[in-house]
């Protein structure tokens, strides 16, 4: 089973600032394995001088009861455990309100295009771990802060020019380019999604916390043909009342 070590002493990054709600925790024991195969980018981080690597990778973790989920890291700076480790689990929501649309975005315009068995969906899931690394725990950029990525590449090792889509690299690890791209849009609220999560957060005191996130069931918008027979319902119910009022 792979794990992530990454010599970090186990930090609570921005805790008075982005300090979380939480609902009654109860514990559960869990065995995460490697959702992709982790990656190592170039960054400055916590406890560690710029220009020094960070492996990244994202977890399939399953409880002793048998429910399967994708796990994203939000305490980059604790390892992995590599056995069963007892959590507790918690409901779980974000403290300021900018930080909560923009985390709830990124999840709704990604989190279904991660947690797919494709390697492509897998590769994505690697840069939306930076990402809500970045907007929980830093400045919501990786381009400074404390967690600092320094990865300016504008094309891959193939020569290839970047593409007009999140994922359209082939050929080289182009994980903190795509990363930038999802900052970007979890930032923009003219940017729509219909899809909403509910969060609960998994908290060990030997291995990294993380977040998992369930899907909310999503109203149908009806069709413009709905709204037409909704209103000659409507119609119908009026006319029959009508009549009787006469009669």
């Amino acid at each position: 089973m792979k794990t992530i070590f990454t010599t970090l002493s186990a930090v609570a990054i921005g805790a008075a600032l982005f300090a979380p709600a939480y609902a009654v925790e109860t514990p559960v024991t869990v065995t995460a394995q490697a959702h992709d195969v982790q990656k190592t980018v170039v960054a400055a981080f916590p406890t560690r001088r710029a220009g020094t690597s960070v492996n990244v990778e994202t977890w399939d973790v399953s409880t002793a009861t048998g429910s399967q989920f994708l796990a994203l890291c939000i305490e980059p700076g604790q390892a992995m455990g590599s056995g069963p480790q007892s959590y507790a689990a918690s409901s779980f929501s974000f403290a300021t309100a900018a930080r909560q649309e923009s985390i709830e975005r990124l999840y709704g315009l990604y989190y279904n295009q991660i947690s797919g068995a494709t390697e492509a969906s897998k590769d994505l899931s690697l840069s939306f771990q930076l990402a809500l690394w970045e907007l929980y725990n830093d400045d919501a950029t990786l381009a400074s802060g404390t967690i600092a990525m320094n990865n300016t590449v504008t094309t891959n090792s193939l020569g290839q020019k970047r593409g007009n889509g999140v994922g359209e690299w082939t050929g080289a690890d182009i994980t903190v380019n795509v990363a930038n791209e999802m900052l970007a849009a979890a930032q923009n609220s003219d940017i729509k999604y219909t899809q909403t999560y509910t969060f609960t957060r998994y908290t060990s005191v030997t291995s990294q916390d993380f977040l998992v996130a369930q899907a909310d069931a999503v109203s149908p918008v009806p069709e413009p043909s709905t709204y037409a027979m909704l209103g000659l319902g409507l119609a119908v119910v009026g006319f029959t009342a009508r009549r009787r009022s006469k009669q």
